[in-house]
């Protein structure tokens, strides 16, 4: 599952593909808010830890309670 990059490093196509996740996942987040008139900053904020939201959101580690959280404040 490792493929080569710049030579030295390698990376593990697991990782490749959970970045594409993330990205998918903070485009969807981004196209919900603004379908519901929110911006994704009051939705984190509305979660109570902004700076922890987007770290998650970024990093993809968003538990299903914390997803359910997010859905509940968007109405969805």
């Amino acid at each position: 599952h490792n493929i080569k990059a710049n030579g030295n490093q390698t990376i593990d196509k697991r990782d490749s593909h959970r970045r594409r996740n993330s990205n998918d996942n903070r485009r969807i987040v981004k196209q919900i808010c603004k379908e519901q008139g929110m911006s994704v900053a009051k939705l984190a904020a509305a979660l109570g830890s902004p700076a922890e939201f987007y770290k998650k959101l970024q990093r993809d580690t968003l538990t299903a309670q914390e997803w359910q959280e997010a859905a509940k404040v968007l109405g969805v």
